[in-house]
């Protein structure tokens, strides 16, 4: 037989031959070509189609939300990122990127932005709710801030109505950032006592206007009560802060028992296992001078914020840090019976003085280590501690009548000083008149 006649270059080595090869490269090549020709078909149908189709012009922007100020934000970061009615198409607009731009504010709780073709942008921002304010000392250079009940540190301007929120007093603003949650495990107990509350049934009885850490032990959170029964007004609550709900239910026991025998709580501390309760608790003392007094028994008669007199044995003051305010210039101590409530004005006009400071974030700088009830007929004289913008021993005159306007009117002025720099000698709030102490 003839040996057949084979191309040695196209089986050399077994391998496949040159020209089959060749032929499959040019045809992966041409596929090549016509997927990315098809590609740039389907990126020019879709920018033509779809992205820049003038049928989906953005007409309208439809922002939904309950604070008026995230709503400006909003606006603004639309501008920056140049989105505008009736410049850019519905799906031109980067989703994701306009979400993170609004979301970057610390005042915002969620956001959600949606396409409505064929022409409406709707963005629906949820604000952060603050449930408490954060106070610090005036000459720490940090205004108060606000905090939500995840621990968000939040602006101070916040608009509402803040009044009602419990002021949580802290020795400096370490650790708060706005925008960012606080590890304070103090704060946080707080935080917790409130979600517990608002799940508890008889959770407004529990309601508190103010909280501090307790003397002495940082272990420890006392909370003061706005005064729904059993409670009085002001009333402290120490209690530990970790394990917030098993001590609750332990107030819960006492309460129930104190509601029970029809009797107060002006003072409690879970922080022992057996619990000691007192009715009530001193905020202020009475001072008379000798001549005045029948026995060395009237030297100093203490009253609780709702003006009730108390034994005299309970002078030294409660467990807020510092010591009692004292009120001097009154004539008859015969009308101040123990177990009863003062009727006298002067007295009850200097309780609500206290009371509306309390619940105040500027009340910090009002603190009175003294008043005098003899100046001149319907007025008293409060002499303060070294707080900015007051220095040590600044008057401030009332009149007894009308103190919640009165204070008002004493808290823009307060605001205004600490923003000037100004420190204030005297105020009489009368005749408005106000001395400064020279630069």
């Amino acid at each position: 037989m003839k040996k057949s006649d084979e191309n040695p270059i196209e089986t050399l080595g077994g391998k496949p031959r040159r020209k089959s090869r060749l032929l499959s490269i040019i045809v992966l090549l041409l596929i090549a070509v016509a997927i990315f020709l098809l590609g740039l078909l389907c990126h020019w149908g879709l920018r033509k189609l779809y992205r820049d189709n003038r049928a989906f012009l953005l007409t309208r922007i439809d922002i939904k939300t309950s604070c008026e100020q995230l709503r400006d934000s909003a606006e603004e970061c639309l501008q920056s990122l140049q989105i505008q009615e009736e410049q850019v198409t519905l799906p031109s607009i980067d989703l994701r990127q306009l979400r993170d731009a609004i979301g970057r504010d610390a005042r915002v709780a969620s956001v959600e932005v949606q396409r409505l073709f064929p022409g409406t942008l709707q963005i629906t921002i949820k604000p952060r709710i603050p449930v408490a304010i954060l106070r610090f000392p005036p000459g720490v250079g940090q205004g108060d801030l606000r905090i939500d009940q995840e621990g968000i540190a939040l602006p101070h301007d916040l608009p509402g109505n803040t009044k009602m929120l419990p002021i949580i007093d802290l020795p400096g603003p370490d650790g708060f950032v706005e925008g960012r949650k606080t590890e304070n495990p103090y704060v946080l107990a707080f935080l917790a006592f409130l979600r517990e509350c608002a799940l508890h049934p008889n959770g407004v009885i529990y309601r508190p206007y103010s909280a501090h850490l307790a003397p002495a032990n940082e272990n420890l959170m006392c909370l003061k009560m706005e005064g729904n029964d059993p409670f009085v007004r002001g009333a402290e609550v120490i209690m530990p802060i970790t394990q917030i709900p098993d001590h609750l239910k332990r107030l819960d026991t006492v309460v129930a028992s104190r509601q029970d025998k029809r009797q107060t709580i002006g003072f409690i501390n879970l922080a022992f296992n057996y619990i000691p309760v007192r009715a009530r608790i001193p905020a202020v003392i009475l001072g008379f001078p000798p001549k005045k007094r029948r026995s060395t028994a009237q030297s100093d008669i203490p009253v609780d914020l709702e003006g009730y007199v108390l034994p005299q044995a309970e002078a030294q003051g409660g467990n807020s840090p510092g010591p009692l305010p004292r009120i001097l210039g009154l004539t008859n101590p015969e009308e101040f019976v123990e177990g009863q409530q003062c009727t006298n004005p002067y007295v009850a006009a200097f309780l609500a003085f206290l009371w509306e400071c309390e619940l105040r974030p500027s009340g910090i700088s009002c603190r009175p280590y003294m008043a005098r009830m003899d100046s001149a007929p319907g007025k008293m004289t409060i002499y303060l501690e070294a707080n900015p913008p007051f220095v040590m021993g600044a008057e401030i005159i009332m009149s007894i009548d009308d103190i919640p306007g009165q204070v008002e009117n004493l808290d823009r002025t307060i605001q205004e000083c600490r923003s000037a720099g100004k420190s204030i000698l005297s105020y009489d709030l009368t005749s408005q008149k106000i001395s400064f102490l020279p630069n």
